[in-house]
């Protein structure tokens, strides 16, 4: 879906602001490192991604599809880095 602003996801981590990436068209992989002051002490990590330009295939012109579409996630990875 191409749009004619970029896509921005905003990446929050157990609640706390991460940082933003800018998203392509294309099937990337992106990498995020969590510092480990933003993990909790039970072990629950809550990934939040939020999409502030999200838009509709329709109000770009392209469709009839009214549903506000951001990001295909295929997968996700976590790799534990000790050091």
């Amino acid at each position: 879906l191409s749009s004619p602003v970029s896509l921005v996801a905003r990446v929050s981590i157990n609640q706390k602001y991460l940082r933003e990436i800018v998203l392509s068209d294309a099937t990337e992989a992106y990498e995020i490192r969590i510092p480990v002051n933003l993990l909790r002490d039970d072990g629950v990590l809550l990934i939040r991604f939020d999409f502030p330009y999200a838009i509709s295939p329709f109000d770009l012109g392209s469709s009839n599809d009214v549903r506000v579409l951001s990001m295909a996630l295929r997968t996700i990875v976590l790799d534990l880095q000790k050091k």
